[in-house]
């Protein structure tokens, strides 16, 4: 795989994907992924693990359908307890509660194994062993998510038959609706990360464009700080509109940038992307506009999801589905494809939706 290739599947997730693209260049570096662990991580999980082995893992995991990176933020570890596999670290995010989530992730973990598995010298142990996986979930929908289900919440079993550890994985979930976004703790870039993607499920981000970028004040040494403020511009115009003076002048006061290059980055390909609706260029289809874009992946994942469990879908269905632009009503249709016993269930559904 070329890095152009790669370079073109991330094209391809920001554009359909604005908060997973914030999540991956906020936390890209072992400090940044290694404070959101300390502080927001369960402590019984985080405790036995030596933070300071972290290393991030590239490149990319790419899926068979090469439709998405998958896994793309990965991060490996040591246990403190010598003499153990290694600790494997797949960053999840997520704004909306899945019932079946943990099949996507043993999905993942599946094709991950397999490519430890074609290079052993690198992914797998001494000993023989694979790395341990633990799931981190970066989750910020609306509705509680206290447990996670595992399979063995999935599957009856007679008595006797013990499945309790089957397939069982560990999750770190970090639920931002429990965090107090006006009492973060952290580096600028994590403090920064969970208040944008906090305020975008609130709505208000527009209100508090100042604010997050102005985490970045005590920062402004940092070499790293340039390439976040354009990360962090690139996705507050991807989730607000006529925003382009707000930004121009929260950016300015921190005096990193200088008027002529904010107005290049704000009139640059991809702010155009975010604030025409325009993208130039093909890459297994044309994207005519970032909001056609979304509701367009949106619309395709759901369908593929129902011809993987379905086969066939009958054509009044396709169309109902395909007649949707509300990203919000796409991702419950997302969860009724996966969640749903039947075609008839599913289409039943598509009237309350």
């Amino acid at each position: 795989m070329t890095y152009d290739f790669f370079q073109k599947i991330s094209m391809r997730v920001e554009l359909n994907h604005p908060h997973d693209t914030l999540s991956r260049r906020a936390l890209c570096d072992e400090e940044s992924f290694r404070c959101l662990l300390e502080i927001y991580g369960d402590p019984e999980i985080v405790g036995l693990i030596d933070l300071n082995s972290l290393r991030s893992e590239s490149p990319v995991m790419v899926s068979d359908e090469l439709r998405e990176a998958v896994g793309d933020m990965n991060f490996s570890a040591q246990f403190k307890e010598k003499g153990h596999s290694s600790v494997f670290f797949m960053l999840e995010h997520q704004s909306t509660k899945i019932l079946l989530f943990i099949i996507r992730c043993l999905r993942n973990l599946f094709i991950f194994f397999e490519q430890c598995i074609s290079i052993p010298e690198q992914r797998i142990s001494k000993e023989g062993k694979l790395p341990y996986p633990i799931i981190v979930l970066l989750y910020y929908g609306g509705n509680l998510w206290e447990r996670i289900l595992q399979i063995k919440d999935l599957i009856s079993v007679p008595a006797g038959l013990d499945i309790t550890n089957f397939l069982a994985i560990h999750f770190l979930k970090i639920d931002l609706s429990k965090i107090d976004r006006n009492n973060l703790q952290g580096t600028p870039v994590v403090i920064a990360l969970l208040d944008a993607l906090i305020s975008c499920k609130r709505n208000d981000i527009s209100n508090r464009i100042g604010r997050i970028i102005g985490y970045f004040e005590p920062a402004k040494n940092d070499i790293r700080v340039r390439g976040w403020i354009i990360a962090f511009i690139s996705y507050i115009l991807a989730v607000t509109e006529n925003q382009n003076e707000t930004v121009a002048r929260a950016v300015l006061k921190l005096n990193i940038f200088n008027e002529s290059e904010v107005n290049m980055m704000l009139n640059s390909t991809l702010g155009k992307v975010f604030t025409e609706g325009k993208i130039e260029g093909k890459e297994e289809g044309i994207i005519e506009g970032i909001k056609k874009g979304k509701i367009e992946g949106k619309i395709d994942d759901v369908l593929k999801i129902l011809i993987r469990r379905f086969k066939d879908i009958p054509a009044p269905i396709s169309r109902a589905v395909k007649m949707y632009t509300d990203l919000v009503a796409l991702d419950s249709l997302m969860d009724r494809a996966i969640d749903c016993e039947s075609l008839e269930d599913f289409e039943r559904d598509l009237a309350h939706i």
